[in-house]
């Protein structure tokens, strides 16, 4: 009997040690796996999925013995980078808006380490991406004219025209395109609507007048709700408000009070300046209390100033299940139907956002939410600009090669900013951008930097540009600015 129980101690003893020897050789084997990792490729995908389900097999206590377990993970990342590459590789010319809107979707759901790793490549399809959807978007709203001459359509068509690349106007089709201008030939030659005449700004106001009755034009949409926030100061000057009817405005506690039905009122606006009081109307529509609620659920999502993308605010309203909302940007350059920033513009400006509401079996009622967008940094700006003076100062040369007079502006008024200019060799190229002649027989680099100023003097971004001047025998077609 106890040779019986002696024999089964030791086989115990023996299976217990086998088991320990099996458990660490488990993870030295996942070990020795991450260690046959090399540089990753589409082709590692089983390779990598193999690794994973053996490490996620093992104890929580054997996992925190895998030393090199960061190669796997960063393995993963790069896998992941790779397969996100491969969507982001597909012909954009051809490419349909809900094709783009759903990669522009999947970048924004990236993981961070994803999404680090490639920064530089989902910048560039993000570019492409909403060059080609303005593109696309632009089409769509000529063909929605008909043919018909629309003012009012046509001149934001024109804005949005304006800051189209050549390289992508180039793209637009050709007969859209030919559609386009001569629609908006006509409307210039036919000048402004007899109907609808601009009131002229009267020269007997100061400009101080003339500026505070722009704003208020700006910031006052046609259609207004009960939570429209009236605004009550504007560069120091206080506003107090009157109405036409003080049955649907309190003028005390400045709020609309809708009812069931439209109103049209006139507000009067009194402020003082220079302790002389002024007065000047506004013309609003009040919407129905059900288009007040519907308008105020979306508006209150905002958080004015803007300064960064909205695309995931909430369209669901369980308090008004039954109306649908849709949204389209009167200045897609700033920010796109999908409420996602494009751009902040360079000084503080306001976007107009035609908000549609719709409930059942009812025509759709349009609003315009009007908000203000924070302007760039300085430095946001001082980048902008390095691309912009790169393609400036390629205007001055002469078969890719400088053999000219630069003419070197002092300020940037679209930028808001100042500039200075300084050449590293002012005997080849003078800080005022004076071109001395032909450099010797083989030319030479100058560095020309452009020093960007804000305008209060508290900052300033330096960029500088590498310059080829043209000597007696500098070849042709020389790539003649570099950016350092």
């Amino acid at each position: 009997m106890k040779k019986v129980l002696k024999f089964i101690l030791v086989l115990f003893l023996f299976v217990a040690l086998v088991g320990c020897k099996d458990k660490d050789e488990a993870f030295k084997a996942v070990e020795s796996l991450i260690d046959n990792i090399g540089e990753v490729t589409l082709e590692d995908e089983a390779l990598i999925k193999e690794i994973e389900e053996k490490y996620n097999a093992l104890s929580a206590k054997d996992q925190e013995k895998v030393a090199n377990l960061a190669v796997l993970v960063d393995a993963q990342v790069t896998l992941d980078s790779l397969k996100f590459l491969a969507e982001l590789d597909i012909n954009y010319d051809n490419a349909t808006l809900a094709i783009l809107n759903q990669l522009k979707g999947k970048i924004n759901n990236l993981s961070n380490d994803v999404a680090s790793k490639i920064q530089n490549e989902i910048n560039a399809a993000e570019d492409k991406i909403n060059k080609h959807i303005k593109n696309l978007e632009f089409e769509t709203a000529v063909l929605a004219l008909n043919g018909e001459v629309n003012k009012e359509a046509l001149a934001q068509l024109d804005l949005i025209y304006e800051t189209i690349t050549d390289e992508f106007k180039a793209k637009l089709n050709a007969d859209i395109k030919a559609t386009y201008l001569a629609l908006s030939a006509q409307a210039k030659e036919q000048g402004g609507d007899p109907e609808d005449p601009e009131d002229p700004e009267d020269p007997n106001k100061t400009e101080e007048q003339l500026a505070i009755e722009r704003y208020l034009t700006t910031v006052f949409p046609d259609k207004v709700s009960m939570g429209f926030v009236l605004p009550e100061v504007y560069s120091g000057v206080r506003f107090t408000y009157a109405s036409s009817d003080n049955i649907y405005f309190d003028p005390e506690f400045m709020f609309f009070m809708p009812d069931d039905d439209y109103h049209d009122l006139t507000l009067t606006v009194h402020y003082t300046l220079s302790g002389v009081e002024y007065t000047t109307d506004i013309d609003v529509t009040l919407v129905p209390n059900k288009y007040s609620e519907a308008y105020d659920f979306i508006y209150n999502q905002f958080r004015p100033p803007i300064g960064a993308s909205y695309d995931y605010i909430s369209f669901e309203d369980r308090y008004n299940p039954t109306v649908t909302y849709q949204i389209r940007s009167l200045n897609p350059e700033i920010m796109d139907n999908q409420l996602k920033l494009v751009e902040k513009p360079n000084v503080e400006q306001y976007i107009t956002l035609m908000l549609i509401i719709q409930y059942p079996d009812e025509e759709p009622v349009e609003m315009e939410m009007i908000l203000p967008v924070m302007a760039k940094t300085f430095l946001e700006k001082a980048r902008a600009m390095e691309e912009v003076y790169l393609r400036y100062l390629e205007q001055f040369l002469d078969n890719g090669v400088l053999s000219q007079d630069l003419i070197l502006p002092t300020e940037d008024k679209d930028f808001d900013v100042d500039l200075t200019w300084s050449s590293d060799t002012p005997a080849f190229l003078s800080n005022d951008g004076v071109y001395t002649g032909p450099v010797g027989n083989v030319g030479a680099q100058v560095v020309l930097s452009m020093n960007v100023h804000s305008k209060d003097q508290s900052a300033v971004h330096t960029i500088a540009y590498r310059l080829y001047l043209k000597g007696a025998d500098t070849p042709e077609g020389w790539d003649a600015v570099d950016v350092n």
